[in-house]
């Protein structure tokens, strides 16, 4: 999934990334298929559907996590909290947006902006679960093959 790599605001994408995640997660993600698999039969596969099952479940929904709402909810800005990184205060989504062109100063430790450090923040948080999932699900439609 190169395109969150390249996504011109990952913070608001991140945004879109768990609203979809969310979805899954509220229909149980893979969890079924795990409960009704025979480990006898393929322990590969299944192994691949109980890491795709913790990606879901950690891009999902928790209340003292990244994405804060409900089950059912619909993620928005405000319900999405980045930071905790780089002495950064944790805030919702909807904040660091707002004050994107407020504070320009680079910290001298990593050269980028307050804005720029969150963006970092949601571009490596979903590059990493996404192409995690991609690569997941390609095997497990190989192994379905």
């Amino acid at each position: 999934m190169g395109a969150f790599k390249k996504a011109a605001d990952p913070v608001r994408e991140i945004v879109n990334f768990f609203d979809y995640i969310s979805v899954w997660q509220d229909q149980g993600g893979v969890q079924e298929l795990i409960d009704t698999f025979n480990r006898a039969k393929d322990e590969q596969t299944l192994q691949a559907l109980e890491a795709l099952q913790e990606h879901i479940k950690e891009c999902g929904r928790e209340p003292f996590g990244m994405n804060r709402t409900q089950k059912g909810q619909r993620v928005t800005p405000h319900d999405v909290y980045l930071g905790n990184v780089w002495g950064i205060w944790t805030y919702p989504a909807s904040e660091f947006i707002a004050d994107k062109d407020i504070n320009k100063d680079k910290d001298p430790r990593t050269g980028l902006t307050v804005y720029e450090t969150i963006e970092k923040q949601a571009r490596d948080f979903m590059c990493f679960h996404a192409d995690s999932m991609v690569k997941l699900i390609t095997n497990l439609e190989e192994m379905a093959a």
